[in-house]
């Protein structure tokens, strides 16, 4: 049987560059490897409580190394019966979810097929887009102007 055996935790932070909005300018990666050596990889968005976060991810290292990653419902509910007090915090809730993300890019990798096919299948061919941070650098009405447009010539590509 396949269990996981570490979660490792990398925070990305460019807060020292960061111009007009730092919460954007950092990320939690966290990769669950298997006893096998598989990897899955998952992110988490922790705005600016990276610190409480990364604490958070570690909790849930404590909780899930030695367990079976392909029962991902089950262990969700486990976990949320360990962190019953506190499972609905940003910090828990932003923990889990990155390394949920990666248990279902495990079991896509052991599978051989796409995660979408998981979650009910293709539901659209095209969908549109939604761009996010990428204001990150701006902090004049023309940085604004010159990004917004550059953001929109990637949509617009085929």
């Amino acid at each position: 049987m396949v269990t996981i055996k570490d979660i490792e935790i990398y925070p990305v932070s460019d807060l020292a560059t960061a111009k007009a909005s730092p919460w954007a300018s950092v990320s939690i990666i966290v990769r669950v490897v298997t006893g096998d050596g598989q990897v899955g990889y998952g992110e988490a968005v922790p705005t600016l409580r990276v610190n409480q976060v990364v604490k958070a991810i570690e909790e849930v290292r404590r909780f899930m190394v030695g367990k079976d990653p392909f029962r991902i419902e089950y262990l969700f509910r486990e976990w949320y019966k360990h962190e019953f007090y506190i499972s609905r915090s940003f910090e828990a809730a932003t923990a889990y979810s990155a390394v949920d993300i990666a248990l279902h890019d495990l079991l896509g990798k052991y599978l051989g097929a796409p995660i979408y096919q998981f979650l009910g299948g293709l539901v659209n061919e095209r969908i549109k887009v939604y761009a996010n941070g990428w204001y990150s650098d701006c902090v004049t009405p023309d940085d604004f102007a010159r990004r917004a447009k550059e953001v929109v010539s990637m949509a617009l590509r085929p």
